[in-house]
Parts: C-alpha cells; structure tokens; sequence
C-alpha cells in the first residue's frame, strides 16, 4: 500500500479510490482482530482469578499453607499467579 504523501499526490482518481478501499479493508481487518484479542484477555482474566481463587486458598495441610504464605508473601500483585 502506498502511503507516503508523494505517492498520494501522484494518484489518480482511481487510484486514490483503491487505495481508500485497501485502508477500509485494513481498518475492519484490525477492528475484527481487537474484537478478538478483547475476548481472549477478558477469558484468561476469567481463568487468572480463578487460579488465584484456588491456590491461594488455605487447604488445612499446615505444611502447603506455610510454603503458600511464604510464597506470596511480598510479591508484587500481578506475580501472585507465577
């Protein structure tokens, strides 16, 4: 795609005309890949807390529970999953 304003210049109509048709195609190409990557994040989120749910859950065995809190403890929030 030509893009630089020399090259705009140098279009004709028909040329101008394809070119905006190739930026529509691009612009819902990436609109349709945002929607989609959108979805993605908002599942793994669904799935990180979840996660976070469970581990760091007490379980009664005093020796997991120990190594959880030691674990988590003084770690930077987003880390708590790693």
């Amino acid at each position: 795609m030509t893009g630089s304003p020399r090259d705009i210049a140098a279009l004709d109509r028909d040329g101008l005309k394809r070119w905006g048709l190739q930026l529509w195609e691009e612009v819902a190409r990436l609109k349709l890949e945002t929607a989609a990557l959108r979805e993605a994040i908002a599942r793994l989120k669904g799935l990180e807390m979840g996660f976070e749910r469970r581990v760091a859950t007490r379980t009664g065995f005093a020796t997991r529970d120990r190594l959880l809190m030691r674990r988590h403890a003084n770690k930077d929030p987003r880390l708590l999953a790693l």
